[in-house]
């Protein structure tokens, strides 16, 4: 393994700050990814101070002496600002010089001419504006217009790119996600977790939540509900992740009918052992930059239900049973074809594990380094 006469700094604040988010699996398998090559780059990892001190966090730096850290003491957002308004100081002043700026949010600074790659993980607020009144999409703007090329996870968010900014189609380049990564956890064994949120074996769906509108649950509870009595033994549905905010996921008599079966667990670090117990996952969502919990699912041999939209089945492929999420109907009737049709699960299941072999973050890894390389 060489090191190539190329350096690169990658932007990993917003990869710190969220670490159960898909920001931190792509910012860790990328750099486990790259760091693995025959030919690697030198990597230089640039953050705040604060998002420093969350580094043990990152698997992917155990023993790898070699990789440099570049720390400022502004917040991000408010050095963002900085660099949007006043162009000062140069990325150079806190990191040296270097050859390709990789940023993953919208941290865009200037560096005296080099190369600007810019991530984009998805257009959520573009696509659903009503979910996020609050948001203030300056600092991305920002990104988007000083970026010298772009990154997008998936063809829908290259499309998207495209239809919101109007980018030259070889501006980007789609390099796809890996998959799970190796994560800093606490083991714990599959009886423990069940014994912990009371559940059986294959007696319940999983879904993931969060803070966003566009999860869907209140349409995953309607599905749930309307199937809840006619399934052949009890069921239980698991919510993994944060519940929204100022959203009634329980929408008119769904409630009293799910008392009891709704299962909500909060982030989890591991979330395999959950994953591989359950019948399936559901993940349902009205739009996504990428899916990550349905290589998640598939890896782990879940069989999957996801949308008929955006970029799931882009990346489900074959292997998802696909369903539109705006008709609850339809979700809930895959959901018992599933419970009642071992045939049809175990299909998925191979199919699945078969289909989550073609991603890996090695590849990820190539194919950035090729982006690189064009760049300089």
């Amino acid at each position: 393994m060489g090191v190539l006469l190329l350096r690169v700094i990658l932007e990993i604040d917003s990869i710190l700050r969220q670490r159960h988010s898909g920001f931190f699996t792509y910012g860790a398998g990328l750099l486990e990814g790259l760091l693995g090559l025959e030919e690697r780059p030198e990597m230089g990892l640039f953050c705040s101070r604060r998002a420093f001190e969350n580094k043990h966090w990152l698997a992917q730096i155990e023993g790898q002496s070699q990789l440099r850290w570049h720390t400022c003491r502004m917040k991000p957002r408010h050095l963002g600002y900085w660099w949007q308004w006043f162009g000062i100081p140069s990325l150079q002043n806190y990191t040296g010089p270097f050859d390709i700026y990789h940023c993953n949010h919208h941290l865009m600074p200037p560096t005296k001419g080099k190369p600007r790659i810019l991530t984009v993980h998805d257009l959520r607020r573009y696509r659903y504006p009503e979910f996020y009144p609050q948001s203030k999409l300056g600092p991305f703007e920002n990104a988007v217009n000083k970026a010298d090329h772009f990154i997008a996870i998936s063809q829908s968010t290259k499309s998207d790119l495209q239809e919101y900014f109007d980018i030259a189609e070889e501006k980007i380049d789609v390099v796809y996600h890996g998959g799970p990564i190796r994560r800093i956890v606490e083991e714990t064994d599959e009886e423990t977790l069940l014994q912990k949120f009371d559940l059986q074996k294959q007696r319940y769906f999983i879904a993931f939540s969060s803070y966003d509108r566009r999860k869907n649950l209140p349409n995953l509870m309607r599905a749930f509900a309307q199937i809840v009595n006619k399934l052949p033994v009890r069921y239980q549905f698991v919510i993994i992740g944060s519940e929204p905010r100022h959203e009634d996921i329980f929408p008119g008599e769904t409630k009293a009918s799910l008392k009891g079966r709704i299962v909500f667990t909060g982030p989890l670090d591991n979330i395999t052992p959950l994953l591989r117990q359950s019948t399936a996952l559901v993940y349902v969502s009205l739009y996504e930059g990428f899916g990550l919990p349905l290589l998640e699912a598939m890896a782990a041999g879940t069989a999957v239900i996801t949308s008929n939209c955006s970029s799931l089945p882009e990346v489900a492929g074959e292997a998802g049973l696909m369903v539109d999420p705006h008709e609850p109907e339809e979700i809930g009737r895959a959901m018992m074809d599933i419970a009642v049709n071992e045939q049809l699960r175990a299909g998925l299941i191979e199919k699945g594990e078969k289909r989550a072999r073609d991603f890996s973050w090695q590849k990820a890894a190539k194919e950035t380094m090729a982006v690189y390389k064009k760049l300089i």
